[in-house]
């Protein structure tokens, strides 16, 4: 808020233009224009820029174009330029929760290389607007007091890394070990390094900068015990990726018994839980797995809002796990929840909806209710048309599922499969 009232101070013209470069893949530009017109929310925080030309840097298709009334009071954006490791980029950093409406989507051209040629590029026109501000309130209000916990230096890495600038996220790190190698949050920040270059695929720098974080936090006196633990989930998430199973599971239990007895039943606690069962799955010991799933929906029954993605994805694991047990009613029922989630708090057409709309149809058609499979296989198939290229694994997927209805064809073993396992991982 500080930097929001200094941003108001020096800013001299009523409205600010901001850009960000996205590199983005044909389905989810057609999802983006898809919403002009309406109006669209982050669920973190967005970084921008004041200069189009770095914008452009970073854009491979699409830029987005931000206006930014000064006057608005809902809306909250700063200046982060001056506590950027890349302060030559005038950041500009819009709060979680900020919406903006999608005004319209252009096509210009942009000498984007040093061969000036001039290339295609799409620019989607924004506003930002004090519309729709309390439609995710509960959440934004949870995810602002999640985030209030962490150091804003490890924050705005984490920050680059989620918008998948890893390389940026590194340096960031780096050059923080560099500056202070004698941080007392150097534990932490050889975690966040760890976090980025998994990202990246970087599998063994990953593992390495992990271990050094939780040697770190359990040789210092008193010992950082639950970030010890953290350190561990990370090794154990890295560790499933590659498909070492025992080496992930080895390092999940070890920190789930110091999250255990240290620390208390919070999301982290059920983070690690889902990543267990996630490996569980891996391991077809589906018993286990869904005992593990349970125990997640449980703390967050207790620890977040109605409507959090999260609660979806746990309904979506546990119903991908009684599907497994052929418990296809009891499947079902938690495909439904599912998708009851995502209506509410996704766009009108999204891809974890067509997801969700073909697993129902799949259970119906286990049912042998085959009516039901063809509905919800067509509602998934209608979206999918306004939002998915034509040769997306999913539109084709959904084509073929409609042919076994429509043929009444049984033996699906190995093209009826519901979504993959949805890891809730940090």
């Amino acid at each position: 808020m500080i930097h929001f009232r200094r941003l108001k101070k020096i800013e001299t013209s009523p409205k600010l233009i901001l850009y960000r470069g996205l590199n983005l893949p044909e389905d989810e530009i057609e999802i983006l224009r898809q919403n002009v017109g309406k109006l669209v929310s982050t669920n973190g925080y967005l970084s921008t820029s004041r200069s189009r030309d770095v914008a452009v840097m970073f854009a491979n298709k699409v830029i987005m174009e931000i206006e930014m009334d000064m006057k608005l009071e809902t809306v909250i954006c700063a200046d982060i330029a001056d506590s950027s490791v890349f302060n030559d980029e005038g950041e500009v950093l819009f709060d979680i929760g900020a919406v903006f409406e999608m005004v319209n989507c252009v096509e210009e051209f942009e000498d984007m290389n040093a061969n000036s040629n001039m290339n295609k590029i799409l620019v989607f026109k924004m506003k930002a607007t004090d519309k729709g501000s309390e439609i995710a309130k509960e959440y934004i209000e949870y995810q602002k007091k999640r985030i209030s916990q962490s150091d804003i230096t490890l924050m705005f890495g984490c920050l680059l890394a989620d918008m998948g600038q890893y390389k940026k996220s590194s340096q960031h790190f780096e050059r923080i070990l560099y500056e202070r190698p004698n941080d007392e949050k150097i534990a932490c920040i050889y975690s966040s390094l760890a976090r980025t270059c998994r990202l990246d695929g970087q599998y063994e720098r990953s593992i390495y900068y992990y271990k050094q974080a939780y040697d770190m936090h359990t040789r210092i006196q008193p010992p950082r015990l639950i970030s010890a633990a953290r350190a561990l989930n990370g090794l154990g998430i890295v560790y499933s990726e590659q498909h070492d199973y025992n080496s992930a599971l080895e390092n999940l239990t070890l920190s789930l018994k110091l999250y255990r007895k240290y620390g208390k039943e919070d999301e982290e606690y059920a983070g690690i839980l889902n990543n267990i069962a996630s490996i569980y799955c891996s391991l077809n010991e589906l018993d286990k797995a869904l005992d593990n799933f349970e125990k997640v929906k449980e703390i967050h029954d207790r620890i977040l809002p109605s409507d959090h993605s999260n609660r979806a994805a746990t309904f979506i694991n546990i119903g991908n796990v009684y599907y497994e047990k052929k418990d296809y009613t009891t499947s079902l029922d938690y495909y439904m929840k599912c998708l009851k989630i995502k209506e509410k708090i996704l766009p009108v057409e999204h891809q974890d909806k067509i997801r969700c709309l073909d697993n129902i149809g799949l259970v119906y058609y286990r049912m042998k209710n085959y009516q039901e499979a063809y509905v919800y296989f067509q509602k998934a198939l209608m979206m999918a048309e306004k939002i998915l290229t034509r040769n997306h694994v999913l539109f084709n997927d959904l084509h073929d599922h409609i042919k076994l209805v429509k043929n009444d064809c049984l033996d699906v073993e190995t093209s009826m499969a519901p979504s993959a396992t949805q890891a809730i991982m940090s």
